[in-house]
């Protein structure tokens, strides 16, 4: 296959829809209406277990390791400080994004809105999370030719 990047969801919609691509990978918010619509369908999750979304579009959708790909990959936002902050400001910081993390109009008015998954991490262990994430992409990326020499 041939990748092809876009610059956004929306645009990625466009070409699967268009047929100038085949197959896309999409946030299920990106791609909920044109499912609805009868228009794309889901072949499976890259998660490592099965999502249940309230909707029944999102029925029934294998995770790719049902599938018989042992791989899942997460879109995740992170919230980064310069080096050195004073611990008592990180700590507030993460008692802060923990209290909207949460939170009902947190699931609700965002997660459930627009069929995200929860998974508060900080600390040490978004870190951890980061540094295994790299690694487990660098044996792809060296075969690609994408690492710098």
């Amino acid at each position: 296959y041939t990748y092809v990047s876009f610059e956004s969801g929306g645009q990625v919609m466009t070409n699967v829809l268009g047929g100038q691509v085949d197959a896309a990978l999409a946030n299920p918010s990106e791609a909920y209406e044109q499912m609805r619509a009868g228009k794309v369908r889901a072949l499976g999750y890259s998660a490592p277990e099965r999502v249940q979304f309230n909707d029944p579009v999102f029925k029934d959708i294998p995770t790719w390791k049902d599938a018989g790909v042992n791989l899942s990959i997460a879109q995740w936002r992170g919230v980064m400080g310069p080096t050195g902050m004073k611990k008592e400001h990180v700590d507030w910081l993460i008692s802060a994004f923990k209290k909207v993390s949460d939170s009902k109009e947190w699931k609700e008015q965002y997660l459930d809105k627009f069929q995200q998954m929860n998974a508060f991490i900080s600390g040490d262990d978004f870190k951890k999370a980061v540094d295994t994430e790299y690694e487990s992409f660098v044996p792809v990326f060296k075969e690609l030719g994408l690492t710098k020499k």
